[in-house]
């Protein structure tokens, strides 16, 4: 008797296994129909006929993984990328793990923002298909989002290698170069990328920091000019052009040209940070308070405006209580001599004297010479961060690698945020460790 029950209820789960299996396949079939009816439809154009084909698929058979992906893609198309993400992880779910997704998911989490989950997918990606330049340059740009610039160069040289590099992978690759003070290289590809985009003023202004950083000041002004005469709207390109005239000593264009993108833009807090680090430098402090104020206001919780502001109160209650002679040592002094006392410029404005010469002789690449009227300039005033950096600068041209990042040692001290700085004792850094010809 237990032995019939027994042979029973096999018989009766095979029955329903069968009929389960039998369920399986029809609803495979079902899926398989609307998954064709769906590619047919997205070939022709209907994304919306298609996403409906789609949805019935894993309505049929939600294991469907073709279907999972194909919808991905539609919701991608669609900007609707966090659904993108849910749609193909259901693919991954559903056992469907390849190139194509992953580039897909890469990029949705791109569009998101959520660039180390992009960097895990694209390296899925260039895993599973090494050639997959999209997967390449997409994870270049990723790494340049979370400032791994050094990898961003590395897997865009890898897209130009593969052949398929446009002047976007060269302004890309140009741009992670400048980062990493590599200003040469940058130089190069932003050069390509200007040869097949001349009308782009971004890459004139990227390009012009990379000269300004190689202390050629005059083609950096060059590239400003350019951009400027390609978007007179734009208030960025007029602070930066601001800054190759104060470069080269031609401070009255220098301070109307941040005088002008104030008035395209007034909340613009770049310009009021420039034309007041600029006064500061040429020891007018009451207009650099004046600006550096404004700058606070407008990024009340950035340290390094605070810091600039802090300085020029500074210098500005410095330069106030700065002794006077009294009429008896004015008096005194008379008579030691003789004669008539000659009472010199201010110390403030020889010092300003010597640091624009200085600059000067810089952009004429004079750099012996720039090194004794910078340090003329330093020995007035010593908290001048940007004679510290320019006299760097003639140290690293002349070859004088321990003097130059010491310069910029000081330079980084007085003004910790001052990136040019930074960059500059960088390339110092490089150059003192790389064996000389």
């Amino acid at each position: 008797m237990i032995g019939l029950k027994l042979f029973t209820a096999c018989f009766l789960f095979f029955l329903l296994q069968q009929s389960a299996n039998a369920f399986d396949a029809e609803a495979r079939i079902r899926a398989e129909a609307a998954f064709r009816e769906g590619v047919a439809a997205e070939s022709a154009g209907d994304n919306a006929r298609a996403m409906r084909a789609f949805t019935q698929a894993l309505e049929a058979d939600p294991d469907y993984g073709p279907a999972w992906l194909r919808r991905g893609r539609l919701q991608l198309k669609a900007t609707d990328y966090k659904q993108a993400v849910a749609d193909l992880n259901l693919a991954v779910a559903a056992g469907l793990e390849n190139a194509d997704l992953y580039e897909m998911r890469g990029a949705a989490y791109s569009h998101l923002e959520h660039w180390k989950y992009a960097i895990a997918d694209y390296t899925r990606c260039v895993e599973a298909d090494a050639k997959r330049t999209a997967c390449w340059a997409g994870r270049g740009f990723a790494y340049g989002q979370i400032e791994q610039f050094g990898s961003a160069a590395r897997d865009l040289t890898r897209v130009l290698e593969l052949g398929d590099g446009d002047p976007k992978t060269y302004a890309l690759r140009g741009a992670a170069y400048f980062k990493t003070g590599e200003m040469e290289k940058a130089i190069a590809d932003l050069t390509k990328a200007l040869e097949s985009q001349p009308d782009d003023p971004l890459l004139y202004l990227i390009r012009a920091t990379a000269y300004a950083g190689t202390g050629n000041e005059q083609q950096a002004l060059r590239d400003r000019e350019q951009a400027v005469r390609l978007d007179s709207r734009n208030a960025e390109a007029y602070v930066a052009r601001g800054a190759s005239y104060h470069a080269l000593g031609r401070h009255e264009e220098g301070f109307a040209d941040r005088t002008r993108a104030l008035k395209l833009n007034p909340q613009f807090a770049e310009a009021y940070l420039g034309r007041g680090s600029a006064h500061l430098s040429l020891g007018q402090y009451d207009e650099a308070v004046k600006d550096l104020r404004k700058l606070v206001e407008l990024k009340p919780d950035d340290a390094e405006a605070q810091a600039l502001l802090q300085r020029a109160l500074d210098a500005q209650q410095q330069a106030t209580e700065a002794p006077k002679p009294t009429p008896q040592e004015t008096a005194e002094g008379r008579k030691e001599t003789g004669t008539s006392k000659v009472i010199p410029a201010s110390g403030a404005a020889l010092a300003r004297k010597h640091y624009e010469t200085g600059r000067k002789l810089l952009g004429q690449s004079k750099f012996s010479s720039a090194v004794d009227e910078l340090s003329k300039a330093i020995a007035l005033n010593a908290k001048n961060a940007f004679a510290y950096n320019a006299r760097g600068y003639a140290y690293l041209r002349l070859k004088q690698y321990k003097l130059a990042i010491a310069d910029f040692d000081t330079a980084l001290r007085l003004n910790p945020r001052y990136r040019n700085a930074s960059r500059n004792r960088e390339a110092a850094r490089r150059a003192a460790q790389t064996p000389q010809q």
